[in-house]
């Protein structure tokens, strides 16, 4: 019989962490060309 447990605060954070910074990096290399598309896409010519 398998007792499902509550994860420990750290186990927590660390699983944050772990799903939050790739994210973040990506969000931090593409910034640029997000930026000009959005811009791009409300000029009208």
């Amino acid at each position: 019989m398998s007792v499902m447990r509550k994860p420990l605060p750290a186990v927590a954070a660390a699983a944050t962490l772990v799903s939050v910074v790739p994210t973040l990096v990506l969000f931090a290399v593409v910034r640029r060309w997000i930026v000009e598309g959005l811009t791009a896409g409300a000029v009208k010519r």
